[in-house]
């Protein structure tokens, strides 16, 4: 309930015996960068990632065994992706079948200050 004077608030142990409950804390939810690669084709900057920064134009690169993969501001090949982070690459989705992966194929993505670079790992418990 909002405060609407000047009064203290309360606390909840001067109002219940919390004892007798389970409190919540409550989490605040941390929005990381992905990239989302799905069975047709289409890449998907998520929307933390695409905020994050200005430029649309990336290196992508996969592990060959596809559990990693990095994302490169400002070098070639250069995929360009949308305004809101979409991009397609068909020839590397056939690739990924033939190691029998499920799709989509999710990396969390963390910046690397040394190499200048997004790298990601997979995580194959989030689905999109």
């Amino acid at each position: 309930m909002k405060n609407t004077n000047n009064t203290t608030k309360r606390t909840l142990d001067e109002i219940i015996d919390v004892d007798q409950y389970i409190v919540s804390k409550g989490t605040r939810r941390v929005y990381k960068k992905k990239l989302v690669l799905k069975e047709n084709g289409d890449m998907q900057l998520n929307s933390t990632f695409v905020k994050g920064t200005s430029e649309r134009h990336f290196a992508v690169a996969f592990k060959k065994d596809f559990h990693e993969a990095v994302v490169v501001p400002n070098c070639e090949p250069q995929i360009q992706f949308s305004k809101n982070g979409a991009a397609k690459d068909v020839e590397v989705v056939k690739k990924i079948g033939r190691k029998n992966k499920p799709f989509p194929l999710v990396y969390n993505l963390d910046w690397d200050e040394k190499k200048e670079l997004w790298i990601g790992k997979i995580d194959q418990e989030t689905k999109e």
